[in-house]
């Protein structure tokens, strides 16, 4: 077998054509037949391609004949291949497999988990649809069936503190963890009927009071969702601390760390459960309706000082002049707007004869949050307002203000700094409400509101290594890796798995990421 290169002329120009022949003998005579017809060779780039080609036939290598393929599907396959390869690195699979050992579970329990997760980067929706997305669109070897998934909420939300833990210990061991710091906030998500049990009014950071609610609160180290519980959606922010506190200390086995919180848990008895515990903090601390903390924040300060300390605590203020010359821009826009306004109301309420609450949803309604730095009232038909100059100059003077209190031996600059760093859970929060989708939540029972929440979580688990492994943000990686997919084509009765050539781009993310590359499956 050879390649077989010849030259004809053909209106005064010169052509190569290329084929693959093998020579075979009748009787004493050798004679040539072709056993492949390559074509015109245009350039020496073809010429390497005929050869690569015969070189792959002398392998014993299947040559296709286009005709003969026919593409069935284009399946996702990029990031699912990643998730797994992921998945298989660190252990998390066995982890859950030990998590349900000795169930009589008759369904890759692991694997429907981590699909479950992919899932929600592709089409997040209900299970019923996540089961319709495996079935049709992923590229997998894992058996579905979709009482699988309904059943792996159950075992997710029934095993979550063993499986976190699990998780801890993988994590820490392969990727590194620094619970020196330890950041810990709450968020909150709605439902549109009545939801579970565990949903009821509250606080709603969704800005939908009107919507029953579940509070999600998570604990992350180095960037890394290490722990989450689930509340009932009136629980009081400060009141969840102690939980946290237990998992660090318990679960974790984590004795010294400095917690980092926002003012939501601020509450002394929780400064104190800290201490008890032998934790020091970082929490942001409440900026109204507090006489003592108020004096505090209206002190002067020109970036970052200490204005207190009490015992071990010490009060920390901080100021950023970018952020305060806005405040102060918004305030004096809100105050003009609302003086234009007033006097739009002079002029409606000349004559009337409105009191008390009818008024002041009237007032409330025109002039909506500039309401708080003003007083009015109707006397004898004519209306009257006024600037509350004590609440107006103190909204002045905490503009741009943040104040910390620490237990920590940190220096304020430090202390400040280790603060900020609470936005990567504020990020992580914007992941689970928009990249995710962590609603609408499709689901009646407590157990499975946990299951379908851990599922989101375990999602942005893997974004986050992700995140690490590339020291960047991995959502533009989330994106190239979406990109990347399996066709199945049918040549014959045969599958074959083609993945699509991957861009320059995607190598690299795959080659940081130290995952192997498919070379499609026949």
């Amino acid at each position: 077998m050879y390649l077989k290169v010849t030259k004809y002329k053909y209106k005064g120009k010169w052509y190569r054509h290329a084929k693959i022949v093998e020579g075979y003998r009748v009787g004493s005579k050798v004679k040539h037949r072709t056993l492949v017809n390559i074509g015109k060779i245009k350039s020496d780039e073809d010429l390497e391609r005929a050869k690569d080609l015969l070189e792959s036939m002398k392998r014993g290598e299947t040559l296709i004949k286009l005709k003969d393929l026919k593409v069935e599907s284009v399946l996702e396959y990029g990031l699912v291949h990643t998730g797994q390869q992921l998945w298989e690195k660190l252990g998390l699979g066995k982890v859950l497999s030990e998590a349900v050992e000795g169930r009589r579970n008759k369904f890759d329990f692991p694997s429907i988990s981590l699909l479950l997760a992919m899932n929600r980067f592709y089409k997040p929706s209900s299970e019923r649809e996540a089961y319709e997305w495996m079935k049709n669109e992923a590229f997998h070897d894992v058996h579905v069936e979709p009482q699988y998934l309904y059943r792996s909420l159950d075992l997710l939300a029934e095993n979550k503190d063993r499986i976190e833990r699990g998780f801890f210990e993988k994590i820490r061991d392969k990727v590194g963890l620094n619970t020196d710091l330890v950041f810990y906030d709450l968020t909150s998500t709605y439902f549109e009927g009545e939801g579970p049990e565990i949903a009821e009014h509250g606080y709603s950071r969704d800005h939908r009071p009107d919507r029953k609610q579940v509070v999600i609160g998570v604990v992350m180290c180095s960037g890394i969702p290490i722990a989450h519980r689930v509340w009932s959606g009136s629980t009081a922010d400060r009141s969840t601390l102690k939980a946290a506190v237990a998992d660090i200390k318990g679960r974790f086995q984590v004795d010294r760390a400095i917690f980092v919180a926002d003012r939501g848990v601020f509450a002394v008895k929780n400064l104190e459960e800290l201490e008890g515990g032998g934790f020091d903090y970082i929490i942001s601390t409440k900026r109204r309706n507090n006489r003592f903390l108020q004096e505090l924040l209206a002190r002067p300060v020109e970036k970052v000082r200490t204005v207190k300390v009490e015992g071990k605590r010490r009060y920390i203020l901080c100021l950023n002049p970018e952020v305060r010359e806005q405040t102060l821009e918004n305030l004096n826009y809100l105050k003009r707007e609302a003086e234009e306004k007033f006097e739009q109301l002079n002029v409606e309420l000349a004559g009337s004869k409105k009191k008390g609450d009818l008024l002041n949803k009237l007032v409330k309604k025109t002039i909506g949050n500039a309401s708080k730095f003003f007083g009015w009232e109707l006397s004898d038909g004519k209306f009257s307002y006024h600037l509350k100059k004590e609440v107006w100059d103190y909204e002045r003077a905490i503009a741009g203000k943040l104040l910390l209190v620490t237990s920590s031996g940190l220096r304020p600059q430090k202390v400040e700094e280790a603060y900020r760093e609470l936005k990567v859970v504020e990020q992580f929060f914007d992941d689970l409400k928009h990249l995710v989708s962590v609603r609408p939540v499709y689901h009646t029972a407590d157990r499975r509101v946990g299951g379908h929440v851990f599922v989101c979580v375990l999602a942005l688990l893997l974004k986050r290594l992700i995140d690490r492994k590339l020291g960047t943000s991995g959502s533009q990686a989330i994106k190239e890796l979406k990109r990347i997919k399996m066709i199945k084509c049918m040549i014959g009765d045969e599958e074959m798995f083609i993945p699509t050539r991957l861009t320059e781009t995607q190598k690299s993310i795959f080659q940081k990421l130290e995952i192997e590359e498919s070379r499609g499956i026949l």
